[in-house]
Formats: structure tokens, C-alpha cells, sequence
């Protein structure tokens, strides 16, 4: 089970999500501005990812977005705390495509002490004013440690306060 709630204004964003990870919970925070200049999107933001168990260690990033018509590109560059060991640099990247329609691909990956790339293909729709999504995710052996595929069903509903 996850929950998360978000607040907008102006191109600023700041919110908060939550999900149950087994050993615990999974408590991430983000703030970010987002803007356009012409037919291009841009964003830069912050993102913490915390957790009350044993399950992982923090993760600190500065995220970084452009998107152009059917295209975005996103990058976040982060540091993980690695519990009594030493600290590990990462950056992550992503390169999307994404029709009207609701269908996506997603290439991305990790580099530096991080590594390993997934494709993700996907589709999201909305019903009856319910978020709907599927999505088929191939990932390398580098970055789960055996090749794998996975299928991710997901549903929400998102609405003003």
C-alpha cells in the first residue's frame, strides 16, 4: 500500500508519499519548480528517500527535467548513505516517449557506484475519473542481479482539496 499528497502553485510543487516496504516504511520527500520556456519543459527539484526499518538506508537527489513535445529527458544525481559504510554517488537517467494516446517507453538507468538499465512500456488511462496503468519492465542482470521482467498493475484517483 502506498499514499502520497502533493500541493502546486505557480510552478512550484512540494509533497510527500509513503509505502509499506515489509521492514517498515518508505517515506519520501520532494520540492521542485517547474516551467516553460517556448514548447519546451523544464524542472529542477530535490528529493529525500527515508525509511523507519531496516529495509534500505537514505537517499538524498537534485533532480533535473526537460521535455519537448512526445520526448522528456530526466536526470537526478543523488548520494546514498549506505548505513555504516561508505557513502555512494549516483546518477540516474531517463529518456521517454510518450504518445497522446497513453502509451510510453522508458530507457533508463544508473551510472557510477550504481549500475544497470530497464526498458519500461507502458499504458495509463483514466475511467470514470480513476487512474489505470500497466507497464512491462525489463531489467538487466547489473541492476537487479538476474535478468528479470515484471508487470506493474496501478490505480489511483487524484482529486483537489
Amino acid at each position: 500500500a502506498s499514499a502520497g499528497i502533493d500541493y502546486e502553485e505557480g510552478g512550484f510543487y512540494v509533497g510527500a508519499w509513503t509505502a509499506d516496504v515489509g521492514d517498515g516504511l518508505e517515506v519520501d520527500g520532494y520540492a521542485g519548480y517547474g516551467t516553460s520556456v517556448g514548447d519546451v519543459d523544464l524542472s529542477v527539484g530535490v528529493t529525500g528517500y527515508f525509511y523507519t526499518g531496516d529495509f534500505d538506508d537514505t537517499y538524498k537527489e537534485v533532480n533535473l527535467g526537460a521535455g519537448f513535445g512526445v520526448l522528456s529527458v530526466d536526470v537526478a544525481i543523488g548520494k546514498y548513505d549506505n548505513f555504516d559504510g561508505p557513502s555512494l554517488d549516483y546518477t540516474y537517467y531517463a529518456l521517454t516517449l510518450e504518445a497522446e494516446s497513453g502509451l510510453y517507453g522508458t530507457f533508463a538507468g544508473f551510472s557510477q557506484d550504481f549500475e544497470g538499465e530497464y526498458l519500461e512500456l507502458g499504458y495509463g488511462t483514466s475511467v470514470a475519473e480513476i487512474d489505470l496503468g500497466v507497464a512491462l519492465i525489463f531489467a538487466n542482470d547489473d541492476l537487479v542481479g538476474d535478468d528479470e521482467e515484471s508487470i506493474v498493475f496501478t490505480i489511483g484517483k487524484s482529486f483537489d482539496l
